[in-house]
């Protein structure tokens, strides 16, 4: 599907076992590498297991949510250029106003082909 030479690797962070599952396992069909983590702490730990060319962060999970999370990646050198793409039901206008930043948004519900567009535009794989 991509014409570099490795797949890129995408971490899916949801707490929601059966769409954290459904996601990875679309991405892997569409070409990618996908790895999981449960709630932010969880992805925090992969990060620096494994760095991904892209994450993929919801932002209400228990533990630690995904604004937490993307505040964390961003203020670590190691980590905060890795492209952040915000999945959320929370409206982008509200997000923009948490003085956080990502790379991008999808709002849910959402279709993987709109999944793997926007993780195209953050890769800039085209």
């Amino acid at each position: 599907m991509y014409r570099i030479k490795k797949r890129p690797k995408v971490l899916v962070v949801e707490d929601e076992s059966i769409s954290r599952e459904a996601f990875s396992l679309m991405l892997e069909q569409k070409g990618f590498i996908s790895k999981e983590a449960a709630n932010g702490k969880e992805a925090l730990e992969k990060v620096m297991e494994d760095k991904p060319d892209v994450i993929i962060l919801d932002l209400m999970m228990p533990v630690m949510g995904g604004l937490e999370t993307c505040l964390r990646l961003k203020e670590n050198p190691e980590t905060r250029d890795i492209p952040v793409i915000i999945c959320s039901a929370t409206p982008l206008t509200e997000l923009k106003k948490e003085n956080v930043r990502f790379e991008g948004y999808i709002g849910k519900p959402f279709s993987i082909r709109e999944l793997c567009k926007k993780i195209e535009e953050v890769l800039r794989l085209d």
